[in-house]
Parts: C-alpha cells; sequence; structure tokens
C-alpha cells in the first residue's frame, strides 16, 4: 500500500505523567531491540524531554463515507480493534509492550530519532550520549517500517478479521485503509477508514435453470489493493496458460447450506471462514475425478464446495460437509462402517455440532473410524476454538449409540478364526 512519506510531527510540551509513562514504555522498547533499559539515563533532563515529548494520540476509526457502514457495525469494530491493542503485546509479551503502548508513547520514542543527528537537542550532546542516540538508532533501522508492517502487522491482521466477519457476499463487503495523520497541531495518530463495497451479480444458466449469483470481491487492507476473488484456471484445467483466471461467483443456496451445516459458528465467524477459504487460504481439492475447492478454519477442512465453470467464471453451487457424499473424508469412512447418505443426515453427522454434542468415549468404534478417516481433527478443531458455548448431550449420543450399534450388527465381520489366523503371520 503506497503512502505519503511521513514528515516530523508537529510538537507539543508533554505532562509529567505523559513522559514517565512514555519513559516506560521506551525502557521497554530498548529491552525489545536487544540494548539495556538503563541506556536512557545518559541523556540529559532536556533530551529525556525531546525524547518523551512527541505525543501519539489514540488511533481513530471511522468509516470512510458517511453512512456507507452500520453504526453497530462499526461501534463493534472499533470497540473489539481498542480492546485488542490494549491487551495483546507488540512481539514479546516478556517486553510488555501492548499496541496500545506502541502506537502511542512507542511511536514518538521512536520518531525522536528520525535524523537525530542535525536535531539541535544534540548539538550540546557528550560523546557518550552520541554514541547511545546512535546505537539506538541503528537498532531500530528503518524507522517508517515502523508505522507498517512491521510495528503493527498483527493488529492489520486483526481488522482483516473484523471487516470480513461483517461483510456478507450477498449484501456488502468491507475493508480498510489506514495511514497517521497530524492530530490537530500537536500531535499524531493512526487513522484507519472502513471502506465498503456493494454486492455485484449475474445471471448463470446450468442445466437449464437460470440462477443468480454474486460476485465475491477481495476488499481493502494493509496489503493488497481492492478488487475481485480469482482462481487460476489451471489449477481447474492443469492445460490451461498460467495468466489465466475465473472469477469466483457464490450461488443463494451455497450460503444457506453452509449457515445450516456449519451451525457452531456465530454468523460473524461464519463470514470470515468462507471469505478467508475462498481468498487467502484458497485450495483445490480432487476426489475421484470431482474437483472441489475447500472450506477449511484454521488449515481445519470442514467442508468442500461444489462449482460449475461458464466461460471466465466459476460458480459454486452447494456446500457439503466432509461427510458429504464424494469427499476424499467421506470415502474413507465409508469403507469402515456402513453409514449411508440418509444415516448421515439422520444422525446429524451433516452437521458441525455433531462432533461437539456427543461423547464418542461412548461409540469408540465410531471415534476410531473418525480418526483413520481424518475427520476427527475437526473435533479437535471444535475443542480447541473459541466457538458457541456447548457441552455434551448424552440423550443424543445415547441416541447415535443405539442406532449405530443397530447398523453395526449387520455389518460383515471377519470370523475370529480368520483373525486368529492373519495374526500367526
Amino acid at each position: 500500500m503506497k503512502t505519503k512519506k511521513l514528515s516530523h510531527p508537529a510538537r507539543q510540551v508533554a505532562t509529567r505523567t505523559q513522559q514517565e509513562r512514555c519513559c516506560a514504555v521506551a525502557k521497554n522498547l530498548l529491552r525489545h531491540l536487544g540494548l539495556k533499559p538503563e541506556l536512557i539515563d545518559v541523556f540529559s533532563k532536556k533530551q529525556k524531554q525531546f525524547l518523551f515529548g512527541i505525543i501519539f494520540d489514540y488511533p481513530v476509526i471511522r468509516a470512510e463515507k458517511e453512512k456507507s457502514i452500520p453504526r453497530h457495525f462499526l461501534d463493534n469494530i472499533r470497540r473489539q480493534l481498542i480492546e485488542y491493542m490494549k491487551v495483546r503485546y507488540f512481539d514479546d509479551p516478556a517486553d510488555t509492550i501492548t499496541y496500545i503502548d506502541l502506537a502511542t508513547c512507542g511511536m514518538g520514542f521512536i520518531m525522536a530519532f528520525w535524523d537525530y543527528e542535525s536535531k539541535f537537542q544534540w548539538v550540546a550532546a557528550t560523546p557518550a550520549q552520541l554514541e547511545a542516540a546512535r546505537q539506538i538508532k541503528e537498532k531500530i533501522g528503518d524507522i517508517e517500517a515502523y508505522y507498517h508492517e512491521k510495528g503493527f502487522a498483527r493488529v492489520f491482521s486483526m481488522l482483516y478479521y473484523l471487516t470480513r466477519c461483517y461483510s456478507q457476499v450477498n449484501f456488502r463487503n468491507y475493508g480498510f485503509k489506514y495511514t497517521w495523520e497530524a492530530s490537530g497541531i500537536a500531535a499524531m495518530r493512526m487513522k484507519i477508514e472502513l471502506t465498503s463495497q456493494d454486492c455485484v451479480t449475474k445471471m448463470f444458466t446450468h442445466n437449464g435453470v437460470k440462477r443468480r449469483a454474486f460476485r465475491l470481491p477481495f476488499t481493502d487492507n494493509s496489503v493488497y489493493e481492492p478488487g475481485w476473488a480469482t482462481v487460476r484456471r489451471k489449477r481447474i484445467f492443469p492445460r490451461a496458460k498460467e495468466n489465466e483466471v475465473l472469477n469466483i461467483y457464490i450461488q443463494s443456496h451455497v450460503l444457506h447450506r453452509y449457515k445450516e451445516r456449519v451451525d457452531i459458528f456465530e454468523a460473524t465467524d461464519r463470514n470470515f471462514f468462507l471469505q478467508s477459504s475462498l481468498t487467502l487460504r484458497q485450495k483445490v481439492v480432487v476426489s475421484d475425478r470431482q474437483t472441489f475447492l475447500e472450506c477449511s478454519v484454521d488449515s481445519c477442512p470442514i467442508g468442500y464446495f461444489t462449482f460449475f465453470v461458464s466461460g471466465d467464471d466459476i460458480v459454486l453451487k452447494t456446500f457439503i460437509p466432509l461427510l458429504g457424499e464424494g469427499t476424499p473424508e467421506s470415502r474413507k469412512l465409508h469403507e469402515m462402517l456402513p453409514l449411508e447418505k440418509d444415516d448421515i443426515k439422520y444422525l446429524g453427522m451433516d452437521k458441525l455440532s455433531f462432533f461437539a454434542d456427543i461423547d464418542f468415549e461412548q461409540i469408540p468404534s465410531l471415534k476410531q473410524a473418525l480418526i483413520d478417516s481424518g475427520i476427527w481433527k475437526v473435533k479437535e478443531m471444535i475443542d480447541g476454538a473459541f466457538v458457541k458455548a456447548y457441552s455434551i448431550d448424552m440423550n443424543k449420543t445415547m441416541f447415535v449409540k443405539k442406532y449405530f450399534d443397530k447398523i453395526m450388527e449387520s455389518f460383515p465381520q471377519m470370523p475370529e478364526s480368520e483373525l486368529e489366523s492373519e495374526s500367526l503371520f
């Protein structure tokens, strides 16, 4: 993202409390840089007033265009981002520098070393003071980089997550831009502007049926310019040219099935997982001549999108869970268990809530089959993820156990005599 070269901010005299706070943050920054915090003590009182006197205000978060984002969306994003910056540490938690510390006191201290040799504060500096300043500037390195990814990469990742949480493919999608601006005449601050992009639709005819689909955008963020989500054509058709791409469109049916089956997550998280799976974490999976686009949560597959290709567009038709017909995982599971499509749906195994509701210790053969087929990682992901509050449903567990025991009775088992003979070799 292109930004204008930063100029030295206007200055005002910081209060004693502000200077004390900035001094504490500066010592932590020195520790982060691999220097001794006591290096600060080398400087004179006047020099410290300069080092700790550049004031940076709290970040401002607002809509780029008035009324383009619902007020409660904007308030929630603003509140959650500021809370994140207050409790999350920049780099090593042992240095105890929160992102709010960095954005206010820390950036002022770093900025003080921009072209420090030409500043009048250093004219009367002793050799020891100049050497200390040189060491700090050398460790800081590219000062401007701290204003961007080097200093706030995780904050921008959080902002990416939040804006996608409130984005809806079939309505409006949100992104963000950021810069640093003068705050009044006395300070600087991080400015974040939330952008919006209304959905774009297109009609497609497939198997004689005409349906509308929504184009998937790639909205503003700290790294990429806004555009549209695509899939390299070569990933679908191996003989295609390297530079050819397919535009991603999503039918409403996909969104309904996705919501129905990914039922354990909040709507905001579902929005994020859908968009990240089709953009930053995009993965094409081929299973028995059928091709899918994978949907994942933290690199754990939770289902697949089926699609058809029309000209330069790839149109998502529906969402199927891991246990859906034709998926790599379901093929492996069906080799081990006599479960049919109707059984899966009747037991609720096509929904993520199944993995939260069932006590699998009561059904060890099912648990082992899920492990061997690669589906058990969904259970592990749910146990480790921040999802809706849930608890094991023993009534549902016993219902599944009885049903499972019944169908297993008709599943052909290898005679014990054959098992014994096999164990001899």
